[in-house]
Parts: C-alpha cells; structure tokens; sequence
C-alpha cells in the first residue's frame, strides 16, 4: 500500500520551474559533484555540451534503491529536459532529491559557468 501511494506521489511531483535559460556554447566538459542525501553523499557526473546539459549520471550513492532510483530517473530527465536545476523535490524522498540537485549543482559550479540555477552566459 505504502509503495503504491509512494510512486502514486512520485508520479506528480516531479515538476519543472522556470523556463530554457540562454546558454553559453562555450561551457563543454563533463563535471563531477556530490551533495549530501539521506543516507550519505551523493555523487554524479554532469556532461554539458555547447551549453546544454545533456547527461547527468549517479557515480555513487548510499541511497536505498527501491525508493532512490526512481526518484533520481525522474529529476535526471527533468534537469537535462530543462537544463536547469529548478526542479521541485520529489515528495516522500525530499533528502535524496535534495542531494542529487546539490551534486548537480556542485558539478555545474566547477564548469566556469555564472551558475544560477541554470547555466547562463558569462558577463
């Protein structure tokens, strides 16, 4: 019952802010950066080409799987859909969210990129 209510929230509180930031075509590379969830760090690799983040990968985590995985699939694909990370927390797994967003956050943050919640072009 618990697991039918849980991904039954899952399914609906995934949702985007904002819109399409412009982007700066000269951010390129592939950034790693971890963020604090529930049960440890969490570490991912964020892969940006020409400005767009096009892949974002979990590396490590202590999160349990049964509940993690399908709550980090779900912000993975918002965030590169978006190429931002104003992405609401996943409900019911609020710490494991919030540590996958702090990673992702951390790994744009050594891009160079002027970092705002989404990748920007450089004053």
């Amino acid at each position: 019952m618990f697991k039918k209510m849980f991904f039954s929230m899952l399914m609906l509180t995934v949702v985007s802010c904002g819109s399409n930031p412009k982007v700066n075509p000269d951010i390129n590379g592939s950034f790693e950066g971890t963020g604090d969830g529930r049960n440890g760090e969490v570490k991912v690799s964020v892969v940006v080409a020409k400005g767009l983040i096009t892949a974002v990968t979990i590396l490590e985590s202590l999160e349990t799987e049964e509940y993690a995985l399908p709550v980090f699939e779900q912000i993975r694909t918002a965030i590169v859909a978006n190429n931002n990370i104003n992405i609401d927390v996943v409900s019911g797994a609020t710490l494991s969210s919030q540590g996958l967003l702090t990673a992702v956050e951390n790994a744009l943050k050594d891009s160079g990129a002027n970092f705002k919640g989404k990748l920007i072009k450089n004053k």
